[in-house]
């Protein structure tokens, strides 16, 4: 989860001084390092999209999900906005759903476990949070916390 800090510096954390002579990597998402031909989004994924996966396997399709942020599923179940209401720092307008807003509907923002939806309007976001007087440096270790290709510029 400390995707933003150097490989050496948390292997010396861990490991000491045995740690230069360990080679390490950044971690990533699966299809970073082997070909992938689906992937069902979440940290960890949801039971029913597991369900529904292999369900379409089995039949010889893949399932459709969602294409629209947290934010959606938080409005549709009525939820107060953590974000807009509340001035926290909430990821739901950039993040996947298929969770059914299960963490703000009990009022603890969104962290982003899901990943970014397709279409997701980082400028604006980034913008919004900026403009609410988090960090910079805040914003970015939450974004890349489940996402570690998002950059900072």
């Amino acid at each position: 989860m400390k995707n933003d800090q150097s490989r050496k510096e948390l292997a010396e954390a861990v490991y000491g001084d045995s740690a230069h002579s360990l080679l390490t990597f950044a971690p990533g998402p699966l299809h970073r390092f082997v070909t992938v031909d689906f992937t069902i989004v979440g940290c960890p994924p949801e039971k029913t999209e597991v369900l529904a996966t292999l369900a379409s396997l089995l039949h010889g399709t893949l399932p459709v999900f969602p294409d629209y942020p947290v934010c959606t599923e938080c409005r549709n179940s009525e939820n107060l906005c953590l974000l807009i209401e509340k001035d926290e720092l909430c990821l739901g307008p950039l993040i996947q759903s298929g969770c059914n807003a299960r963490c703000p509907a009990v009022s603890i923002v969104c962290e982003g476990c899901r990943g970014p939806v397709v279409e997701a309007n980082v400028a604006a976001e980034l913008a919004l949070l900026l403009e609410k007087d988090f960090s910079k440096e805040e914003i970015m270790s939450r974004m890349r916390r489940f996402y570690p290709e998002w950059n900072n510029e």
